[in-house]
């Protein structure tokens, strides 16, 4: 039952943030800059965090909507990613060859996108079931450290990651 239901969460995530991302592409918007700290360690940081508090208290769909929109913006930062990486090689290539902006998406740009949407739709759907499995087989009472040092690490990860110069010697000094 727990793999359906983060079958489903995860599906609903992904499907949503392909749209988002292709009402973004087609309008020419860019995403929040936030958006970029859901790379695979902030996602991992908070749906670690967001499991272990799904368990230890009561508020289950209050918690399961917020894992939801940590997936929907890891999935949407994964397709943001993936746009970056081919619409700036390939833009002027296939439209000066006389496609749209809606006919290139179709037919180019989705392909590429989708593939490494599929690939981060793997993982999440991996950790969610881990974590989720790791959760419900433990003895309570739940032990904070389980959860709450992993994210803040994945979290430190995910800023360092994130940072424009990539140098942590100057977070370390």
């Amino acid at each position: 039952m727990i793999f359906l239901e983060i079958l489903l969460l995860n599906t609903i995530a992904i499907i949503s943030a392909f749209y988002i991302i292709k009402f973004l592409i087609l309008r020419n918007y860019q995403i929040f800059a936030f958006i970029q700290l859901f790379n695979i360690y902030g996602a991992m940081s908070f749906v670690l965090l967001f499991s272990y508090l799904r368990f230890l208290t009561g508020y289950i769909i209050v918690l399961e909507l917020l894992t939801f929109l940590v997936l929907l913006f890891f999935y949407i930062r994964a397709f943001d990613a993936a746009n970056k990486k081919y619409h700036e090689r390939f833009k002027v290539i296939i439209l000066s060859f006389g496609y749209t902006k809606k006919t290139y998406f179709n037919n180019f740009l989705s392909k590429k996108i989708l593939a490494r949407g599929f690939e981060a739709y793997l993982v999440g759907l991996g950790f969610c079931y881990l974590v989720n499995k790791l959760f419900s087989l433990l003895y309570w009472p739940l032990n904070p450290a389980i959860a709450v040092i992993p994210s803040i690490l994945f979290f430190l990860a995910s800023v360092i990651k994130v940072s424009k110069n990539n140098k942590v010697y100057k977070f370390l000094i």
